[in-house]
């Protein structure tokens, strides 16, 4: 067993067409659920930017937290068609970057 800072080569994904039907009706669904949530993040900022000229941070967090959902659906995919591959610094980075984005998903 070698040190743990060189692991072994991951096997690679194979995905079915299946498996990828069921992927894509939850990535649907998911697509469905963020759309009317980006609709009430733009009356809130709407709302918001007409009290006040300056953004307050809560309309800042909405905002990066769509975009680095978004950032982590197009990982997601990327991985699952093979465009990506499989590697434990992509799995780490992904989960790192997960937990640091939204604690509450780990």
């Amino acid at each position: 067993m070698g040190p743990l800072a060189v692991p072994r080569a991951v096997a690679p994904l194979d995905v079915s067409e299946r498996g990828l039907i069921i992927a894509a009706g939850f990535f649907g669904a998911t697509i469905a659920v963020a759309a009317f949530d980006c609709s009430k993040a733009v009356r809130q900022s709407h709302r918001s930017w007409g009290r006040s000229t300056k953004a307050n941070a809560y309309i800042m967090m909405l905002w990066v937290e769509i975009l680095t959902s978004v950032a982590l659906a197009i990982l997601a995919w990327l991985f699952l068609n093979g465009t990506i591959p499989p590697s434990i610094g992509f799995f780490v980075g992904v989960r790192t970057f997960s937990l640091s984005v939204s604690p509450s998903i780990g």
